[in-house]
């Protein structure tokens, strides 16, 4: 089944799945340039966990459908980190 393209913002942001709010900020937090791990850690109260249980946590966490979703959806709208072209460069000055 061929997927549907979408153009508006709006339709995007209506598709997308509802999260907790320390999921929400775990979201901004990578979308910022934050490790997965580091944002879980921000997220969480962990102070009593081992390392390698964060790190399984955050990728679980990272890899969840709806965390995704959110994050391919920050990608599309520009909002993650992009590089820039020289055209672009040029063309704003």
């Amino acid at each position: 089944m061929p997927r549907r393209k979408i153009t508006e913002p709006a339709d995007l942001a209506a598709e997308l799945p509802d999260l907790e709010p320390r999921d929400q900020e775990f979201v901004r937090l990578v979308i910022a340039g934050k490790s997965a791990t580091d944002a879980f850690r921000a997220t969480r109260d962990c102070a009593d966990w081992q390392s390698a249980s964060i790190w399984s946590a955050a990728s679980r966490l990272y890899n969840d459908a709806k965390v995704q979703a959110w994050l391919e959806a920050s990608k599309l709208a520009g909002l993650a980190g992009c590089k820039r072209t020289m055209d672009q460069h040029i063309r704003e000055l």
